[in-house]
Order: C-alpha cells, then sequence, then structure tokens
C-alpha cells in the first residue's frame, strides 16, 4: 500500500495477532488491543498501535513513527525510527541505527479499557532502558532517548472513520503518565532535596490517585518531576526486607494489601508534599527527606526492577 490511512477501529482486532507488511508513505491506525504484532517492510509511515499484551516485532524499516503499548518490543534491520513507547519490558533492538525513543503519551475513549484487557499496566514503563544486540564499535550509540517535544508532531487520522475515534497525544489526557526514565543520568539530578519514594496503596482508585498525583508534581516542578513508576505486589516479608521500619504496623498492611503504584520523584519536597496533600493519609506512603529517604527510593525500585524482570 501506498499513501493511504488505513486501520482497524476499536472492536476490530479483539486481541487477535496482527501483521503490517510493505506499507509506503501510509498512516496506520491499529486502534485496538492485541495479542502480537508484526511490522515487516515499511517506510515513510506513522504506526499506532493498541495495547499489544505480546510482542511487538518491527523488521526491515525506515523512517517511521510508531506508537506503541506492549509486553515486549524488538526491532531487526531498521533505520530512522522514531518510537514513542510503554514497554513492560526491556525494549530491544538489533541490527538498526538511528533509532530514537520517547515515553508513550496517548489517549482515545476506548484505550483505557483495552489496556485493561491487554493486561498490561500503564505504570510499568521501562521506554528508555534500552539493550542494543548489536551496538556500534567505534563508540556512537545506535538509539536515544528523548524528550516528546523533540520529536515531530504525530500526525492524527484525517479521514473516516478514524478521525471520529478522538486520538490525542497530549500529555494532560494520557492513559500512560509521563516519566523521565533514563534521560535523566543514573544519579538522577538532584533538583529537589533528594528523589524521594511515593507508593499508593491497593485501592479502588488507586489509577486515578496516581495521575493526580503526578499531574501536580509535573505541574509545580515540571515535566522532569517524575523519573519511574512501578506497579509491584509485595508481601509482608519482601515489606520488611525492602523497606524496613516503614513497613511497620499499618504501613506493613497497607503495603501487602494488593498492588502498589510506586512514583520515584525528583522535586522540590514541598512540591512532593503538595503533590499528595489531597490525598487520604492511610492511601499513600512518603519516604522522609532526611537523608535516607534516597535510600528507601533505591532499595523499593531496585525490588521492583527485579519483581519485574523475574
Amino acid at each position: 500500500m501506498v499513501g493511504v490511512e488505513v486501520g482497524r477501529m476499536p472492536g476490530m482486532i479483539a486481541g487477535e495477532q496482527f501483521v503490517v507488511r510493505e506499507c509506503s508513505h501510509c498512516c496506520i491506525f491499529l486502534l485496538d488491543h492485541l495479542n502480537t504484532i508484526t511490522v515487516d517492510d515499511c517506510s515513510d509511515c506513522t504506526i499506532i498501535i493498541g495495547p499489544t499484551s505480546g510482542s511487538v516485532f518491527i523488521r526491515d524499516c525506515k523512517s517511521c513513527v510508531v506508537v506503541a503499548a506492549c509486553g515486549q518490543f524488538r526491532t531487526r534491520d531498521c533505520q530512522e525510527l522514531q518510537l514513542r513507547l510503554l514497554c513492560n519490558t526491556q525494549p530491544i533492538i538489533e541490527a538498526s541505527t538511528r533509532v530514537r525513543f520517547s515515553c508513550y503519551q496517548l489517549y482515545y475513549e476506548q484505550l483505557q479499557d483495552q489496556f485493561r484487557r491487554s493486561g498490561l499496566s500503564v505504570f510499568n514503563n521501562n521506554w528508555s532502558e534500552v539493550h542494543d544486540f548489536t551496538p556500534g564499535t567505534d563508540g556512537d550509540k545506535n538509539w536515544s532517548v528523548v524528550m516528546p517535544s523533540v520529536l515531530p508532531d504525530l500526525k492524527l487520522p484525517s479521514q473516516s472513520p478514524f478521525d471520529c475515534v478522538g486520538i490525542e497525544c497530549s500529555r494532560t489526557t494520557s492513559v500512560v503518565p509521563f516519566t523521565m526514565g533514563s534521560v535523566s543520568p543514573p544519579s538522577y539530578r538532584m533538583l529537589g532535596d533528594e528523589p524521594l519514594l511515593v507508593i499508593i496503596y491497593h485501592c479502588p482508585q488507586q489509577g486515578a490517585i496516581v495521575k493526580g498525583v503526578v499531574r501536580v508534581l509535573q505541574e509545580a516542578a515540571g515535566l522532569s518531576a517524575v523519573l519511574y513508576t512501578r506497579e509491584v505486589t509485595i508481601s509482608p516479608t519482601e515489606a520488611v526486607r525492602v523497606l524496613g521500619e516503614a513497613a511497620a504496623g499499618d504501613a506493613g498492611a497497607l503495603l501487602t494489601a494488593g498492588p502498589v503504584v510506586a512514583l520515584l520523584v525528583d522535586a522540590p519536597y514541598h512540591h512532593i508534599q503538595q503533590s499528595v496533600s489531597a490525598v487520604r493519609r492511610d492511601l499513600y506512603f512518603l519516604s522522609p527527606n532526611n537523608g535516607n529517604g534516597y535510600n528507601i527510593a533505591n532499595k523499593f525500585f531496585s525490588f521492583a526492577s527485579l519483581s519485574m524482570s523475574v
């Protein structure tokens, strides 16, 4: 196909496998949840892929823009890709060059339910933790992580029926919260007193609370405020080992009542306090700003990363 706007509307794929092959200068909108998808031999295309429980595999493609949320992500023999990604595991590139990664930012009315059906967590996003199977020998990287503002505007649908879905790529409406990932160096930027840990306990309003906290933080302290988010389940034994005295008493029971969502936050302490000020005190944990807060945060995120890799 050449120069067309094509795709599938919500409800038309329903968790099945999908293949895109030999497209050029096309806009492709796959607006439903999928099992796996392979994209082969495409050039100069914009491809928006709905939540994919398994793998997104891109092969022999050039100069494409891809928006994807998936369990696994891989490229092979690709050039000049612009990727807006949510990946619950580590993205992998192989024999690919000039690949730019940015955080997934997308909204349309059915997207939240499609994430639920796919089983993907919107809070476990490893978009920037890229592994290159074939790194360059001269020290140059084949990939980079960039802010969304660096990328050209995303091409949105202009024709029926896709233009009626209401696709947005705004940070304020995105189903997936914006995180800085490894755009910040491993030592972080220390914008505030020290990077701290915020945990939202398991409750019916958990997702809305997390997104509200992220919104307040980013409005007050800028986009760089939230480095990572993680959704994990932690046992009583693990809670004590990871958080020590912080997991004692009622906090321990709340931590282990169900999946929790953790944020690694790099912002002035008063902005962090402001972000949770409207949240009921028995629904969140905030590591102390006493010189030990970052150690607690680091231990928790190390635990979370290990849990996600098992």
